[in-house]
């Protein structure tokens, strides 16, 4: 086994590309197709990094310091689902801008640089309507970046899209570290020093959105072109499936802390839950290549969802602390490897002019609109008939996924079988 200092190293391509469109200035030619440089992948881990330590202080925290500014559970869910649903109308339209006209990086920077300055609201801010308002304005702009990113991390690796939980498991450190010290520091200065350690954070991200490469694409997204992809059966079973797999984790995300809290939890308590689930996922992301080697993409979606009705049916069942530290063991399945074949399964069905796109309808429809339902379903359930009958219809949601994903599965099948017959008549 060499050591890291003795791994040849791939040097970054110097050669301009004859491209043009805002993203051609100084260009490296490449268009997907070569491994990535090491600065592309230090940029990478360091976008992954800020962006999950946002995430690891806004999905623990946020709807926690919601409640004790004394909006209700219903209440909580409304913004939680107003924020989901700009999500999925706005990394929409930033995609297709993004694709069609070829400025990828001038709409990243954009998108980084407004989600700081919107977040600066909520430091003077306390009113229901003003903070669904500066709730929806951030996530205009701050619900994208993980499509961007997603798209940058599948061109800036090119062929070797299979270490991309590599990279992406830097995301999953900085969210345990941030989920870790946040519990500590709300213990110790309150639940409102989450507003200010998030802005700094963001303003961090929107620095360096201004490192990022372009990325140039030969031709414009024609979206005529990439209607059938998302038009075909397999496809949107495997869109509904993520539907249907992350509204079921909308009780997860917007009320676990809540639920804790409930049960005379501490917020120290929460961070070590949190950190729980998201450490088994390391083990999922440093070994994603040879799991996604191993196994069909198809195959881990299903043994995914069929982890997550297992998971939602314990915390339904059950409210022992080891029960529920269990439970979240079941992360690792659930979001790790979940999340790796949800990215590779749709970006192996996309062209290069349409990658954005494609990760950006992906996370809108599972991410943005299933959590936008989840969150509302879960936040009205929540408060008129509690927490057991929450997770029960979280886990009739992840079994929803598990049927919509074996359906795809079976299709496929029927049309590789189909393939293979034609190709043996001809």
């Amino acid at each position: 086994m060499t050591s890291p200092a003795s791994r040849p190293r791939v040097k970054c391509p110097r050669a301009p590309a004859p491209v043009s469109g805002p993203d051609a200035d100084a260009a490296p030619d490449f268009t997907g197709d070569r491994p990535a440089c090491m600065k592309d992948r230090r940029l990478l881990k360091c976008q992954y990094f800020l962006y999950f330590s946002i995430l690891g202080i806004f999905l623990p925290y946020f709807s926690l310091y919601l409640y004790h500014l004394g909006f209700s559970e219903a209440r909580i869910g409304v913004i939680l689902s107003a924020r989901s649903l700009t999500t999925v109308v706005f990394s929409l339209i930033w995609a297709v801008l993004a694709d069609r006209l070829k400025s990828r990086r001038p709409i990243f920077r954009l998108c980084a640089c407004a989600a700081a300055v919107f977040w600066a609201g909520f430091l003077d801010v306390t009113g229901f309507l003003p903070i669904l308002l500066l709730t929806v304005c951030h996530g205009i702009f701050h619900g994208p970046i993980i499509s961007f990113t997603e798209a940058y991390a599948m061109d800036l690796l090119g062929p070797d899209r299979s270490a991309y939980g590599r990279v992406r498991v830097w995301g999953t450190v900085s969210f345990i570290l941030v989920v870790t010290a946040a519990g500590q520091l709300c213990e110790r200065s309150g639940i409102k020093i989450i507003v200010p350690v998030i802005l700094g954070l963001s303003m961090a991200q929107a620095v360096l959105s201004f490192r990022f490469p372009p990325i140039p694409v030969r031709r414009k997204l024609r979206l005529s072109g990439a209607g059938p992809l998302f038009g075909n059966r397999e496809t949107v079973l495997f869109l509904a499936g993520g539907f249907f797999m992350l509204a079921g984790h909308g009780a997860y995300y917007g009320f676990f802390s809540i639920h804790l809290e409930e049960l005379g939890c501490s917020p120290g308590f929460m961070a070590v839950s949190w950190v729980a689930a998201v450490s088994v996922e390391i083990i999922i992301m440093l070994h994603s290549r040879w799991i996604t080697h191993r196994f069909r993409l198809e195959i881990l979606l299903i043994f995914s969802c069929v982890m997550a009705v297992v998971r939602w049916l314990l915390l339904a069942f059950f409210t022992g602390i080891h029960m529920i530290l269990a439970s979240q063991l079941l992360h690792a399945f659930t979001y790790g490897s979940f999340h790796i074949a949800g990215i590779l399964w749709i970006s192996r069905r996309m062209p290069a002019e349409a990658g954005t796109l494609g990760q950006a309808v992906n996370n809108s429809l599972s991410y943005g609109l299933g959590m936008m339902a989840g969150s509302c379903i879960s936040g009205r359930v929540l408060e008129d008939a509690g927490s057991r009958a929450m997770f029960l219809i979280s886990a009739g949601m992840a079994a929803a996924a598990v049927l919509s994903f074996l359906w795809m599965a079976a299709d496929g099948n029927r049309l590789a079988e189909e393939e293979d017959d034609a190709d043996s008549i001809s």
